[in-house]
């Protein structure tokens, strides 16, 4: 499938497709991984059945440089579109300073699995369903 490079329906055609998503420092966006191919940047996006994920040797990396920024963090799940009101979820956070994982904002326990997560501007993370 090819999506489109701007506009609004490059988010339309890949509903119900599996991706990784993770902030892009750089653009202050969502980068959206689809079949391994970075397709399109949003502000915000909405996943359900997603699963948590640092890459460990990315981490490593990164720690080691810590001036040299690494995508060690992703969120991988099925696209729902975006989203349209908050869900009333937990937040979530992911500080590589900090953690080895994403976190709980309230307690910093560890999550790996979420039935829904949306991805608010300015790196907010809402997720319900936490395992």
């Amino acid at each position: 499938m090819i999506y489109p490079a701007t506009g609004g329906d490059h988010l339309a055609a890949a509903i119900g497709r599996r991706a990784s998503v993770h902030w892009h420092l750089r653009h202050q966006t969502y980068s959206v991984k689809v079949a391994g191919q970075r397709v399109f940047e949003v502000p915000s996006i909405e996943l359900a059945d997603c699963t948590f994920f640092i890459d460990a040797r990315l981490r490593a990396m990164f720690e080691a440089r810590p001036t040299r920024r690494t995508v060690h963090a992703l969120i991988r799940g099925t696209i729902v579109g975006s989203p349209h009101a908050p869900i009333n979820g937990e937040r979530v956070k992911c500080d590589p300073f900090k953690y080895p994982t994403f976190v709980r904002q309230v307690d910093e326990q560890q999550v790996t699995t979420a039935s829904t997560v949306v991805l608010h501007p300015n790196r907010i993370i809402e997720a319900r369903g936490l395992i």
